[in-house]
């Protein structure tokens, strides 16, 4: 793994060999020479080592990584796992992945917890746990193989399969905002020149940009 001056060379899965010389200065890696860390003070003008950069652009350099060749990365020595680890490079990372507006919403927590804490909760569930959320309301009939997605934090349930095999066509929204939230009916008016979709059961359900929801296949009363 070495830094040329405009680019960043990362080699995964490479061979690591020591060289049959006498000398202990250099190893062998992917095809790459590169100094040992006696050496790294030893730099040519035409190409610098990732571990002789300053920290700040190391994390620069690094923050550019997704999150997978970053753990990676981590795993190659002890230094590289000191340099992966930095919070400068979760924080780039984590802006890059997510974009500024989402990245600015986690800021106060990121603040307590640090960018890869928030990494963790967000991606891999380490840190969360489930609990019981008392609501009211109801959704009647009862149902099965309906389908559900959340808008923000608005959970949208639509259709399903009743008793008898009755498809059904309305749709129910729990809002997670209100101190008391409570799952509503909602009567929806399609726009004009549109039908409103039949009853189904056994659908998709996914949200898009703006708010918008996309319904998408499922089985009713004629198959």
């Amino acid at each position: 793994f070495y830094v040329m001056r405009e680019a960043l060379l990362p080699r995964l899965n490479h061979d690591l060999e020591a060289l049959p010389t006498q000398s202990s200065e250099v190893f062998k890696v992917g095809g790459a020479l590169c100094p040992t860390p006696a050496a790294w003070t030893n730099a040519s003008e035409d190409r610098a080592y990732i571990l002789e950069l300053g920290t700040n652009l190391q994390a620069k350099l690094l923050g550019m990584l997704d999150m997978q060749s970053l753990f990676l990365l981590a795993a190659t020595c002890n230094e590289m796992n000191r340099v992966c680890n930095l919070e400068s490079v979760w924080n780039l990372l984590c802006l890059r992945a997510w974009g500024p507006r989402m990245h600015s919403s986690l800021q106060l927590q990121a603040n307590s917890l640090g960018w890869k804490r928030i990494v963790r909760e967000l991606h891999t569930l380490e840190a969360v746990a489930w609990h019981p959320l008392k609501v009211g309301g109801s959704v009647y009939p009862a149902r099965i193989n309906f389908n559900t997605c959340s808008v923000g934090r608005k959970l949208i349930l639509f259709g399903g399969e009743a008793a008898h095999a009755v498809a059904l066509n309305d749709t129910f929204v729990l809002d997670l905002d209100v101190p008391n939230p409570s799952w509503e009916q909602w009567k929806l008016t399609p726009p004009e020149g549109c039908l409103y979709p039949p009853g189904r059961w056994g659908h998709t359900l996914r949200p898009l940009m703006d708010g918008k929801l996309v319904l998408f296949g499922g089985c009713g009363a004629a198959g």
